[in-house]
């Protein structure tokens, strides 16, 4: 601080170039207090996202996709949102003072403070260390932005991926069930019919030779033939 301040008071340009006001060492240390943790996080969010890949992947390709990865997937999720918020609201914060003149001239606080033999400091440049400070810093959010969104992309996308690759599999289930349904309707015909000939009813067929043989033959044919018939047709209709 008193380096800083002996830069405002002092008129040597050569002392002036090795010394930094005081608003500007006390605004870096404050963007980099609001952006370290930001980049922070984006470095340990690239490792995750690629272990999520795999492991999303590798569970797609067997049984199934564990709960416990589409919950830790979500809040990666939402940790990448609140980067991004985040650095877009500094972003957008440090844009608008860079357009404002006036901002920018408040800023420039040693140039208040008379030197050693009683001038002023030299406003212009102190504002535009200002500049260049604040332009660098935009960058920096900017960049933290744009790869904050580019793993929320990724992660969307994978998001997506297991969404179509559930969808695939409860298609398939329902094909499934189709079919089983349609094989019971094939054997419960067959039953209504062997029902029909087990009635405790006096019709003749009883003492008939052969016909026992006869109806069973007939009812296994006639439920193959039932259940081939709206497996055909169902699959005209593009339904299995």
């Amino acid at each position: 601080m008193k380096a800083n301040y002996e830069y405002a008071i002092s008129s040597d340009s050569d002392e002036r170039k090795l010394q930094v006001p005081f608003e500007l060492v006390v605004g870096e240390a404050a963007l980099i207090s609001s952006s370290s943790p930001l980049e922070f996080d984006l470095i340990k969010a690239q490792p995750l996202m690629a272990k999520y890949v795999s492991r999303l992947k590798t569970k797609m390709t067997k049984a199934g996709v564990a709960q416990e990865t589409l919950e830790q997937l979500r809040q990666f999720k939402q940790k990448l949102v609140t980067v991004e918020s985040r650095a877009q609201a500094m972003s957008s914060m440090l844009l608008d003072l860079l357009d404002d003149d006036e901002d920018m001239q408040r800023l420039a606080l040693s140039a208040h403070i008379p030197t050693k033999d009683g001038g002023k400091c030299n406003k212009e440049l102190i504002v535009e260390e200002w500049e260049m400070l604040l332009e660098y810093y935009l960058l920096r959010y900017e960049t933290i932005s744009s790869e904050a969104n580019r793993m929320l992309e990724e992660a969307r996308d994978l998001e997506e991926t297991v969404s179509l690759t559930l969808s695939s599999r409860r298609l398939e289930l329902s094909k499934l069930e189709l079919f089983l349904s349609i094989c019971s309707l094939a054997v419960g015909t067959g039953a209504m019919i062997a029902g029909v000939f087990g009635m405790n009813l006096l019709n003749g067929f009883e003492v008939t030779p052969g016909i026992f043989w006869s109806v069973f033959f007939g009812i296994v044919v006639g439920g193959v033939g039932v259940a081939w018939g709206i497996i055909s047709y169902v699959r005209r209709q593009g339904m299995l």
